[in-house]
């Protein structure tokens, strides 16, 4: 009977060890996909609103009129903006025939053309008719607030009226 128990405690003692978990090797390994995704930097823009250059009187010459308007640049995704983008915003008149570049009331131009300039810190103005275009950087990936200059020269010849002219902006990344 001894024999049998030392037999059925051998068998016992070996089905525990068997069924204990075996010990984890301290060198093993795994696998992670790491993922992501590469994608172009964004730019839209605000034109400034509707500029009003107020009358202009016989002998006055000139008017003038600064209306800030927004760029706003952002690289990757919302949430994720990257720094130091480059961009570009273009105008020029939007009228392709007669009378481009002048301010105009129906069919009638003023004798000059009108002249503007979109920049922070410029000092020329350009013909609408040829338009021109302002190189910048996205310094803090924010909207950039960008200043519309509009000017018009008057003589003492002109028509009586009210004249205007369409501008149309553009952005763009290099």
């Amino acid at each position: 009977m001894k024999t049998k128990l030392f037999l059925l405690g051998l068998i016992l003692v070996l089905a525990a060890l068997l069924a204990a978990p075996v010990m984890a090797d301290a060198n093993t390994t795994g696998n992670t996909d790491v993922t992501g995704q590469v994608t172009s930097a964004t730019i839209s823009i605000t034109p400034p609103s509707a500029v009003n250059l107020g009358p202009f009187v016989m002998g006055d010459r000139t008017g003038s009129s600064l209306t800030p308007g927004t760029v706003t640049v952002i690289a990757g995704t919302a949430g994720f903006p990257v720094a130091g983008i480059a961009y570009v915003v273009s105008t020029k008149d939007s009228n392709a025939g007669a009378g481009k570049g002048f301010m105009m009331n129906g069919t009638t131009q003023l004798s000059t053309t009108n002249k503007f300039m979109i920049s922070p810190d410029g000092t020329t103005y350009y013909p609408a008719d040829t338009g021109f275009s302002y190189q910048g950087s996205a310094t803090d990936a924010k909207a950039m607030n960008l200043p519309f200059y509009a000017k018009q020269t008057i003589d003492g010849t002109e028509t009586i009226g009210t004249y205007g002219i369409k501008i149309t902006f553009t952005a763009s990344l290099p």
